[in-house]
């Protein structure tokens, strides 16, 4: 449709200059004059011809003026043309702006899946270093197993339990 407005375009535009050349107002002062020859012509033959120039240049101005007229019309029915082209290129940009909103709330909704899985993953992470801490605090504060065992001391499974010191014995 557009290649089509353009063809027609550029062919009013070659009419139009051809139009431009010979204007209506140069065409109407030709046949003027040729009138006014014709009645200044004491020769029959060349008044008659100059009457039949001066009825031909002006049914040229009358194919001028319907020109015109179509020129108008055509101009008129290229800019609808034009309007409707908006027209489609509007409903288009909507189209392709409600894919765009569709695509922006899918990106949103991945976003805040994302975040929500950050969020549980953080909590874990804080939850890992929290019982990390508590175990090595506990190690902190009692001497390793080996030097337990360096000492003498044995773990609390593996030793008889009468080796072991009992409350009021001195």
């Amino acid at each position: 449709m557009t290649r089509d407005a353009a063809e027609l375009a550029s062919e009013w535009a070659g009419v139009e200059a051809q139009i431009e050349e010979r204007a209506q107002a140069d065409l109407q002062a030709e046949r003027e004059d040729l009138e006014r020859s014709a009645r200044a012509s004491t020769d029959a033959i060349a008044r008659r011809q100059l009457e039949l120039a001066a009825a031909s240049l002006g049914e040229e101005v009358e194919r001028l003026g319907t020109l015109k007229q179509r020129r108008e019309r055509i101009l008129a029915r290229l800019r609808a043309e034009v309007a409707q082209l908006e027209r489609a290129r509007v409903a288009l940009l909507s189209l392709r702006s409600g894919q765009a909103q569709l695509k922006a709330a899918e990106l949103s909704a991945l976003a805040r899946r994302f975040r929500a899985l950050s969020s549980l993953q953080r909590e874990e992470a804080h939850s890992m270093e929290d019982v990390s801490s508590m175990i090595q605090g506990a190690s902190m504060h009692s001497p390793p197993l080996e030097f337990r065992q360096a000492e003498g001391e044995e773990g609390p499974a593996s030793g008889p339990a009468s080796e072991q010191p009992r409350v009021g014995e001195s």
